[in-house]
């Protein structure tokens, strides 16, 4: 891509910062004066400037041009231009994956796009997701989903268990349900998950469950099944691990601190001896120190002093979510080492895929704003909404300060988060 390209394109964005209707003439005035990678991002900018406007003969021209598109893989933006387009015109997010689909005939995962967009309609393009998916290099989390959409439509692949449904498509339907259902379809997944928990699909059962023990607002049924999965399913240290992090975490949501006999508490002192050694003994895991983390809220500013090593230590530290929701109890008790905390684990490379929004809601300021933008980059339920409902207190901010533009750009950022969420 050339220098004046680049000037080009960035001068689009900044208009488009500006509000959606200057972003779009920018981006309208200058798609056809380029080529290659600078036109599909034109035209990717032009999608959500127009989408946020919900304007349909602007939609048409671009979902025309992207037609034609030829060049990298932009799948990921595409399917996040659909997602957001759904929630404005269903049609015209239709056609997108249509044209993405014909863009990329080999690859599964427009298809699959296309599919859950079709509904009911959607099992050519499931079966032709299906069969790319398995070649190789084979795609398996991909696979599992098909594999519970093609349920939900009344067939399934072979290898059925009694139910009529094989235990793939049960773990991908349940995995769906913990990420996207209401409470009631939360419980009936973990009831899956128990269920499968006993047999060979043992160890992705208790993944999915240990995974959902992060979510931000757990029910008092939801965290009975998940005590009943590891006290029945889990062994030794991991069982205890995974119980007081449970006990932890109801803590965390009473706002309340763990009781010294708990055992929590208990974990917060053999973290601190294993910290003060210089390394975790055998056996301790990230998920250990991060419960031992959860523990030092609120203790004697002493007792603080492991919480501060582990935010400056890479070696021990692991973007894992018991830690992020640490470092959200932390910041009652301890606003700084907390903000210390939150920033490096923000900073470090090999981030977690939940947790982000629970820190988010217990932090302001630029703590607050990056962890809102790694809560939607990861897919986190409820990140859209809350980012959505920030950028609508920024936009009453910046008015009340006299910022108009500021207010204008904010308010329409709103539209477009509270639109997808």
């Amino acid at each position: 891509m050339s220098v004046v390209d680049e000037l080009s394109l960035a001068a689009a964005a900044a208009a488009a910062s500006a509000g959606p209707r200057a972003g779009l003439r920018a981006y309208r005035s200058l798609v056809d004066g380029l080529a290659g990678e600078a036109r599909a991002r034109a035209i990717l900018g032009g999608l959500e400037c127009a989408t946020a406007l919900g304007d349909a003969p602007a939609l048409d021209a671009f979902i025309a041009r992207w037609r034609v598109q030829s060049g990298d893989d932009h799948f990921p933006a595409v399917a996040e231009r659909c997602l957001a387009l759904h929630e404005v015109s269903p049609a015209h997010a239709l056609a997108l994956a249509r044209v993405e689909s014909e863009r990329r005939p080999e690859d599964a995962r427009p298809h699959y796009l296309l599919g859950r967009l079709l509904g009911d309609e959607g099992r050519d393009a499931y079966h032709r997701a299906r069969h790319l998916a398995a070649r190789a290099p084979r795609q398996p989390e991909l696979l599992e989903a098909i594999a519970a959409r093609l349920v939900w439509l009344g067939e399934g692949p072979e290898g059925f268990d009694r139910g009529g449904r094989p235990a793939t498509a049960r773990l991908g339907k349940a995995r769906l349900d913990l990420r996207r259902g209401g409470r009631y379809a939360r419980t009936a997944a973990l009831d899956v998950l128990l269920e499968l928990a006993s047999g060979p699909h043992r160890d992705p059962a208790l993944a999915l469950a240990a995974e959902h023990a992060q979510h931000p607002s757990l029910t008092p049924i939801e965290l009975d099944r998940l005590r009943t999965l590891f006290r029945e399913h889990l062994d030794g240290p991991r069982r205890a691990d995974a119980l007081a992090w449970l006990d932890a975490r109801e803590h965390l949501d009473r706002g309340e601190r763990p009781a010294p006999e708990s055992a929590v508490h208990a974990a917060a002192l053999a973290a601190q001896s294993a910290l003060e050694r210089g390394a975790p003994p055998t056996g301790t895991t990230p998920d250990a120190l991060a419960l031992a983390v959860v523990a030092l809220h609120g203790e004697r500013e002493a007792q603080r002093e492991p919480l501060l090593r582990l935010a400056d230590h890479e070696g021990l530290v692991a973007t894992t979510e018991p830690l992020l929701a640490a470092a959200a109890l932390g910041h009652a008790a301890d606003p700084e080492t907390a903000r210390r905390l939150a920033l490096r684990l923000l900073a470090l490379p090999n981030r977690a895929s939940r947790g982000w929004l629970r820190l988010a809601q217990a932090s302001r300021g630029e703590v607050q704003r990056q962890a809102l933008e790694r809560a939607e980059g990861a897919g986190e339920p409820g990140a859209d909404e809350a980012s959505g409902l920030a950028a609508r207190a920024a936009a009453w901010k910046a008015y009340e300060a006299g910022d108009e533009d500021g207010a204008a750009r904010h308010l329409a950022q709103a539209r477009v988060k509270l639109r997808r969420s």
